[in-house]
């Protein structure tokens, strides 16, 4: 590894010159760099407040935590979790509460978050953040002052937890939390800054050794470590090690931390899977990883493995140590949520533990074997190790004596909506069945991929429940296939292509994807050819309007309404009624009025979707369904007769638009 030249930029602030450790005692010393005794203030109270701290970037000291005074708060690295060794009295300035006064709680206060209280040797309760006290420093006297950090190397600024969860692609995952520390490299020099990662992903490195970075040099700048301030304190399964130039990096699981500058907002994945050894940081227990041998589901760093004491079949002991890539395995001798392998079975394939504070996330579950001890289970299955992969990629256990098998991704079609400049839509979200044409034999074939916010579309030339969509129009627009496990729901369906694959369709409309979009942010398929669209449930289009801009035309599964038929509505403009109110479930708009707004009609059959929903009317001495969009019914005019015509825009009629 390389050896780097560390630049110490002054973050927290030009006060914070280091101060001499002159008699750090129990509180430490309140001596300034210029070597001058500064006699601590007296003051009649310890500060006591009601609401909880407050979270502010404070000049270039970055994220602090201030008391409601506005004065910076201080951890002390003598106290123990949830208790504060910092005792004395308040006008006694040689005691360490006189110079460190503690932040006490005042009778109705409420602790939430990593917030909470903790009850002090003379029973008064005094704020604490992620179970350590807090307190003020007596030299302190307005909001940025930070003379208190740094002092005996045993004070620090209490700062926000870098480190927060939120739902990343529908993971629980972990992300940044308020403005971190990190660090940038130039020719082999490293500078520390901080930066405002509010939100924004945190990944793991399979190049990465448990409790070690690779990642250095050029590597640094694409991504940047989540690096931890002086005095931070970590909780399992976060944890902090060392790195380069004496820096502290935060890891979970001992998986250093990383951000990805490719991510432009919080909530943006983009470093997901990148070169298949970048990986969300997610909080479930194992991920699918992609390697020589496939895509299987593999463990993360350090976990806990149950494994047979040496030399004995019958005594087993719940172990933690590495298993970063390494492959699970199922067992299809075992029930639902229960195993059966135990003795001989146990030591060849070690059962794989979940930790004390580990609980039920996505399809992964916790049961206890007959032995007593908790096993993960991923849908509903138990999972192990091998004890014959020595090494991560291995995959030496799938399929031995035909019942232990590894376990690949899920590819159940997993349809969502999405909202781009053409309106609500849909796409989908993981692994999907993709038509593709392999170069060596010249055919189709039904192949794996990660299409996750890829646009899709409809074929005008499609019919209800065939595709005309073959040879060079499959080159450029490969059909979404179904999964043997998939099951359709209105208003999806699974038709049947002439060559006998499985292909998913919306209101019977088959759906493809477009070739030329190679990010999940393109949508250069509208409009092409004047016959492609992009997927809806409901039955319109956008249109770009040569003078009113883009706007909702009727498209696909049309009826007949109010005398006008589906081939004399196709393609007419849609309009919105200012009287009807939105998200009402009704319709205003009947009789003499609809005769000459013909409501956008649905079947009975139809389903709502998204920001497409149906409502039902009465007319006619029955019962019709009414499409609307953002909670408006869609209409067609009865003074439009051509494509492009917009003669209904008036007032109190408005044009539909995405």
């Amino acid at each position: 590894m390389k050896s780097y030249l560390l630049i110490f930029t002054l973050i927290t602030s030009a006060c914070l010159v280091l101060l001499s450790a002159c008699g750090g005692g129990d509180g430490g010393s309140s001596t300034p760099a210029d070597g001058g005794y500064v006699e601590p203030p007296v003051s009649s109270t310890f500060p006591t407040q009601v609401a909880l701290p407050s979270m502010t970037v404070v000049n270039d000291n970055g994220s602090l935590l201030l008391a409601a005074s506005g004065l910076s708060l201080y951890t002390f690295d003598n106290d123990a979790m949830n208790v504060s060794s910092c005792n004395g009295a308040v006008d006694d300035t040689t005691s360490c509460a006189g110079r460190w006064p503690p932040l006490l709680v005042t009778n109705g206060a409420i602790a939430s978050g990593n917030f909470s209280f903790i009850t002090r040797a003379d029973n008064v309760q005094q704020w604490a953040y992620n179970q350590q006290a807090l307190y003020t420093y007596a030299l302190d006297s307005a909001q940025g002052d930070v003379l208190g950090d740094g002092i005996d190397n045993i004070w620090h600024l209490a700062r926000p937890m870098p480190i927060k969860t939120a739902m990343i692609n529908e993971l629980a995952s972990y992300v940044g939390n308020q403005t971190v520390l990190s660090v940038s490299e130039n020719n082999a020099v490293l500078t520390p800054l901080r930066t405002n990662k509010n939100g924004f992903t945190l990944y793991t490195f399979d190049m990465d050794m448990v409790n070690t970075t690779s990642c250095t040099g050029s590597c640094i700048n694409a991504w940047p470590p989540l690096l931890a301030d002086t005095g931070a304190q970590a909780q399992l399964p976060l944890s902090l090690i060392n790195v380069t130039a004496g820096m502290m990096q935060w890891a979970y699981k001992g998986k250093p931390l990383y951000f990805y500058m490719g991510d432009e907002v919080a909530g943006d994945n983009k470093g997901d899977e990148v070169n298949d050894v970048w990986h969300t940081a997610t909080l479930e227990p194992a991920i699918q990883r992609t390697d020589v041998n496939g895509r299987y589901l593999s463990a993360t760093g350090l976990v806990n493995v149950l494994l047979a004491d040496e030399g004995s079949n019958t005594e087993f002991s719940v172990v933690k140590q590495s298993m970063d890539g390494f492959s699970l395995y199922t067992f299809a001798m075992d029930s639902a949520n229960s195993s059966s392998c135990s003795g001989d079975c146990l030591v060849n394939w070690p059962a794989f533990v979940p930790s004390a504070a580990d609980a039920t996330i996505g399809d992964f579950s916790i049961f206890t074997r007959a032995d007593g001890t908790k096993q993960w289970a991923h849908k509903g299955m138990a999972l192990y190790f091998f004890a014959g992969d020595t090494a991560k990629t291995d995959i030496n256990g799938d399929n031995v004596n035909g019942v232990w098998h590894l376990i690949a991704p899920s590819t159940t079609t997993n349809f969502v909506e999405e909202t781009t400049a053409l309106g609500a839509s849909i796409t989908i979200m993981g692994m999907v069945h993709v038509m593709l044409r392999d170069v060596d034999t010249m055919d189709f074939v039904d192949l794996l991929m990660d299409k996750s916010g890829f646009a899709l579309y409809t074929f005008d030339t499609d019919s209800a429940g065939v595709s005309n969509c073959f040879d060079a129009c499959l080159d450029a627009w490969p059909a979404l296939l179904a999964d043997d496990g998939d099951q359709a729901t209105a208003p999806y369906s699974i038709i049947t292509r002439s060559n006998g694959m499985k292909q998913w369709a919306i209101n019977d409309m088959a759906l493809y994807f477009f070739s030329p979009d190679t990010t999940a942010a393109d949508l250069l398929g509208e409009n092409v050819d004047l016959t492609w669209h992009i997927a809806r449930p409901a039955p319109v289009k956008v249109d770009n309007h040569a003078t009113k801009g883009d706007l909702f035309a009727a498209h696909g599964d049309v009826l007949a309404s109010q005398g006008k038929t589906s081939a004399q509505l196709m393609g007419l403009t849609l309009y919105t009624f200012d009287s009807d109110t939105a998200n009402s479930g009704l319709s205003t708009c009947f009789d003499s009025c609809a005769m000459i707004w013909p409501p956008l009609y649905a079947s009975s059959t139809e389903q709502a979707f998204g920001k497409f929903t149906i409502i039902s009317r009465a007319e006619n001495s029955g019962t019709t369904y009414q499409w609307l969009y953002q909670g408006l019914p869609l209409y067609f005019y009865i003074g439009d007769s051509l494509v492009g015509d917009t003669n209904g825009d008036y007032p109190l009629w408005t044009i539909a638009r995405p």
